[in-house]
């Protein structure tokens, strides 16, 4: 199931893809077919929609300004994509912001504009981005994937409603209990009519039944995953009255195959998942220790080399529940000398061992921060001091070095 919906999610990552080269044209067609004429007529002017209003242009300045001149009084800058999701989010929150002020002032006084406030500088970044290999490259802020993937997944109903209605159930809805009380539900309806398919009444849901209304209708996706069992809405008359009701008929699927397999998708509780972007940075010493305090909801992990007095050292944002040997990879594969043995130990001087590799960050009581001692293997400690100076990181890692 989970080969099928990557299979499924790449089509449509190249079909986005090769929407975006254009139109086509043939190979023998000749070179002036290629030709535009002029528009007969001019699009009429609409400057807040063709063009940025002197606010939104001052706005965008402003926020590359802050992101491109930060000093050893802000907080740091990220990786390039964090930085990047960073100024998107400015931007829109200012451009949203000078709107509102904009509609306001025709009809009453203005107010003051909210705005978030700043994280503290101490952090030692400023805040979780992420990825979703399955729908783009992009990096970006968990609430903006919820909207994402929600749009995402919304546009591909009419593609392929069955396994999409499913991804939407698991990806877009958040009370985990209410979600396994709807499956269960649904499970129950395609179980009845794929045991008895010929029974009348398993061919039925009364839109009013309080199971229905309680467990059903609030879950996204829900509805849609009857659609395509083959359930349709129609009024009925029962005793003398006119009721809603979905009802399910063989000739709206391809078969009773169709029922067991979105049965078996609901029962593999498939979902759209996150990665965390490891938001890679590069620290001195005296900056990683100063800058250990994190929010709550996440916490950075770095390896910090203390070899000499001008070496580097290096952070990364990992899950509470990601394995230690998640954190082992992270340091080794951003070495410059990957293959060489090394070892890593808390601040307090306690070593990690092999077996620590299977724990995970919480077990280890690694959250919401703390701060690693990286050092060569002692196997190998004595020929790389005799190699003279021998670089930590690999150089497209150093290039992110922070400044003081």
């Amino acid at each position: 199931m989970a080969e099928k919906i990557k299979k499924f999610f790449a089509k449509k990552k190249a079909d986005a893809k090769f929407k975006l080269a254009g139109p086509g044209h043939k190979l023998n067609e000749s070179s002036t077919t290629v030709l535009v004429g002029p528009s007969k007529k001019k699009p009429s002017y609409v400057p807040s929609k063709l063009e940025p209003s002197d606010a939104a242009r001052q706005a965008a300045e402003a926020a590359l300004v802050r992101v491109s001149n930060q000093r050893k009084d802000t907080a740091f800058n990220t990786s390039l994509a964090a930085i990047q999701a960073k100024v998107r989010r400015e931007l829109e929150a200012e451009k949203k912001g000078t709107e509102t002020h904009s509609e306001a002032s025709y009809s009453q006084p203005s107010k003051p504009i909210e705005t978030e406030l700043e994280l503290s500088s101490h952090l030692a970044v400023n805040g979780v981005y992420f990825k979703c290999p399955l729908i783009s490259d992009e990096v970006l802020t968990k609430d903006e994937w919820k909207v994402k993937i929600k749009e995402f997944l919304f546009n591909t109903l009419e593609e392929e409603r069955g396994m999409t209605a499913c991804l939407i159930i698991y990806s877009c809805n958040y009370n985990r209990s209410k979600v396994i009380e709807c499956v269960n539900v649904l499970c129950r309806y395609l179980d009845n009519i794929i045991a008895n398919s010929e029974e009348t009444k398993f061919h039925k849901i009364r839109c009013s039944n309080a199971t229905f209304i309680d467990k059903v209708v609030p879950v996204l996706g829900a509805t849609d995953l009857l659609y395509s069992a083959g359930f349709r809405q129609q009024k009925l008359e029962i005793n003398g009255v006119e009721e809603e009701f979905w009802v399910w008929s063989i000739d709206n699927i391809d078969g009773m195959d169709t029922l067991q397999f979105l049965r078996d998708t609901l029962k593999s509780e498939s979902r759209v998942e996150l990665e965390i972007d490891r938001n890679i940075q590069v620290l001195s010493p005296a900056q990683a220790a100063k800058r250990i305090e994190l929010p709550q909801d996440f916490y950075a992990i770095s390896a910090e080399e203390l070899k000499r007095e001008k070496q580097q050292s290096q952070s990364g944002t990992f899950s509470v529940y990601e394995r230690f040997s998640e954190v082992f990879d992270f340091v080794k594969e951003n070495l410059e000398h990957e293959g060489l043995p090394f070892i890593l130990t808390t601040a307090t001087g306690h070593r990690f061992e092999e077996n620590d590799k299977d724990s995970t960050l919480v077990d280890l009581r690694l959250v919401p921060a703390t701060i690693l001692m990286f050092q060569w293997d002692p196997s190998v400690e004595e020929d790389l001091k005799l190699a003279g100076n021998v670089a930590y990181l690999k150089p497209e890692v150093m290039i992110l070095v922070q400044s003081m």
